[in-house]
């Protein structure tokens, strides 16, 4: 890794081991740990007197890193450590028995990679966005992630955790992240601050966790309170600020008059900030079952981020069944999550097998999830047509 060499400050630490410590001869020892800045950039160098295997995890508070050195040793030197202006406000340091560890820690959360050198560990904070390293296992999550966009990040927890996550708050930030071995619950808690998550449970287990603003209301148990909205009051609450209340609006109109229905969800569709309002809009234009509502459903079809708006859009295009919608179904039989793979394909055979078997036999050879290539199958020999051509 090069940085540049700008404004160069250096300062360094020595640490000695006590030759009274009863501590082998050939055990390897930290013997030094320099600070650097390079730049923007600020290089910790961790020096050991031989190879030692390293492991890195969060600090308890997610404000530093923790290098831990198995079967090593060292003590500090008594004179404080000086941190130069950069990323690092302080270092730390404790051994036990079988273990040495340095903690790092950072003035905020930012951007790092390590790096094993021939004498010890390199570790370089910078600001620059990194790829994001997330790893899920038994529920448990463990990311270093620096300033990545919080739906990437949301996408990258989805298809790890298999949960579905619906989000009712704006999700147009960067996200900043230090998480070891942490409850997904958790994990959100970091990226989106103090709001409400409301876990939703099927027979096999977890299947959805919510994630909403503290000031927004819960969401309701069913679908409306009595007595019912009306017409009215649905138009109006689109515009609603709380995202769980224009959900409601939207799901209302699905139950009025078409027309003016339409004219009010498809700007919704279009521009709302929240996914799960746009998908339960989606959703609202499929039950008027108007033609009207086809072009905004192939635009979100084509084009929202949120993969859930998507599915909803293909969804609603199946439930009105216009042969308009067939190129661009056919289109997101080829997108990149089965989901919407999935329901491209149950609403071409809704609309009609004879105008899409072409590419259902496709999507039967090729796709690359068994879950939608058994659609197309099914499909197929629902309507007798052989899968081979």
């Amino acid at each position: 890794m090069r940085f540049a060499m700008v404004g160069l400050v250096m300062v360094t630490m020595l640490l000695a081991i006590d030759p009274s410590s009863g501590v082998a001869a050939d055990r390897p020892a930290i013997t030094g740990v320099t600070v650097e800045g390079h730049g923007d950039a600020t290089v910790v160098d961790i020096r050991t007197s031989g190879p030692a295997p390293y492991q890195l995890s969060a600090s308890d508070d997610a404000s530093g890193l923790i290098v831990s050195f198995a079967d090593a040793s060292y003590t500090w030197n008594q004179t404080r450590l000086t941190i130069p202006d950069g990323h690092v406000a302080e270092i730390r340091g404790e051994g036990t028995a079988e273990t040495a560890r340095i903690e790092i820690r950072l003035r905020r959360l930012i951007g790092f990679a390590v790096t094993a050198t021939p004498h010890g560990v390199r570790v370089a904070f910078d600001d620059h966005p990194m790829p994001p390293d997330i790893t899920i296992h038994d529920g448990r999550v463990t990311a270093h992630v620096t300033r990545v966009p919080a739906l990437q990040v949301i996408e990258i927890l989805e298809r790890q955790s298999g949960l579905r996550l619906v989000l009712h708050v704006a999700t147009d930030h960067r996200v900043t992240l230090r998480a070891v071995d942490r409850p997904l619950d958790e994990v959100l808690g970091l990226m989106f601050g103090s709001h409400n998550l409301v876990s939703v449970y099927a027979s096999t287990g977890l299947r959805e966790i919510h994630v909403y603003d503290v000031t927004d209301v819960a969401p309701p148990t069913t679908a409306f309170e009595s007595p019912a909205p009306t017409l009215d009051w649905a138009l109006a609450g689109v515009s609603d600020p709380r995202p769980t209340m224009r959900e409601k609006a939207v799901r209302a109109l699905a139950k009025g008059d078409a027309e003016r229905a339409v004219a009010a969800l498809v700007p919704v569709l279009g521009a709302d900030a929240i996914a799960a309002v746009r998908e339960a809009t989606a959703w609202a234009l499929g039950e008027t079952g108007s033609a009207g509502a086809v072009p905004a459903l192939m635009r979100a079809l084509g084009g929202d981020e949120r993969q859930h708006v998507r599915q909803a859009a293909a969804q609603a295009l199946g439930k009105i069944g216009s042969a308009s919608a067939i190129d661009a179904l056919v289109t997101a039989t080829h997108d990149v999550y089965a989901g919407v793979r999935e329901s491209a394909v149950d609403a071409l055979v809704a609309i009609g097998p004879e105008h899409v078997v072409s590419a259902l036999i496709d999507v039967a050879q090729h796709d690359p999830h068994p879950d939608v290539r058994d659609a197309a199958r099914r499909a197929l020999e629902r309507h007798k047509r052989p899968i081979s051509r």
